[in-house]
């Protein structure tokens, strides 16, 4: 039989397993270590799709901070040029600098961050508190709206990304466990049919060279199986 390695992951491993559980159908000399496959085959299905949730629920929650993120820099832009408005378009002038030490586009640059929730936390301050600003208040209520639930996302994504974490090591393990128990079945089959080893051979599924010649990893959680190409 052909050892599993560290190679091999999730959809090789369902697969000879699967194949395994078929073909033991026809030893019933063998029949309890059908249950065992079954059950190896469930346990590692069941630790990868947990795995496979949380990390679609994270890139969910990464898109959803991308959305918020463009609300709010499109309502800051929006902000700074009614504040040109209320300032005859003078940049230099000291209230309008009071909200915007530097352009609108720069306080917005990039995806977040501390440098960007100091500016922001200023921007709503400054509308809040400046009479100067009054007419632009009800767009300073929107950006602190959008603030909040761009934080709100952040801190449910930071959740996703340790569940995601723990759910992959989790599953690296069951994996190994797995490839551990398949590749001794072969040994506890010859200690039950001695004599027919060249039956119990056909058992065990007969990988693709390609499979093989995967990089490490490369078949890990969520990665595409090449033996299935």
């Amino acid at each position: 039989m052909q050892k599993l390695n560290t190679n091999h992951g999730y959809h090789t491993l369902s697969r000879v397993l699967r194949f395994l559980e078929l073909r033991l159908a026809r030893f019933p000399e063998l029949a309890e270590f059908r249950d065992i496959v079954v059950a190896l085959r469930k346990n590692l299905a069941q630790d990868q799709g947990a795995f496979a949730e949380a990390q679609e629920q994270r890139i969910a929650a990464t898109a959803e901070i991308a959305v918020l993120d463009d609300g709010v820099d499109a309502l800051a832009i929006t902000i700074s040029q009614g504040a040109l408005a209320l300032f005859d378009r003078n940049r230099e002038h000291p209230r309008y600098k009071q909200a915007f030490p530097v352009s609108a586009s720069n306080m917005v640059s990039g995806q977040g961050g501390d440098r960007q929730d100091r500016f922001m936390a200023n921007l709503c301050v400054t509308l809040k508190t400046d009479d100067a600003y009054a007419p632009l208040r009800d767009k300073g209520q929107q950006l602190e709206r959008l603030l909040e639930q761009l934080k709100q996302a952040q801190a449910r994504r930071q959740d996703l990304w340790q569940q995601e974490a723990a759910l992959g090591v989790k599953y690296q393990m069951t994996a190994e466990a797995t490839r551990r128990e398949y590749n001794a079945l072969y040994h506890h089959f010859m200690i039950r049919m001695p004599d027919r080893a060249t039956e119990l051979e056909t058992l065990f599924l007969r990988l693709a060279p390609s499979t093989h010649a995967t990089p490490a990893g490369a078949d890990g959680p969520g990665a595409e199986d090449p033996s299935l190409n």
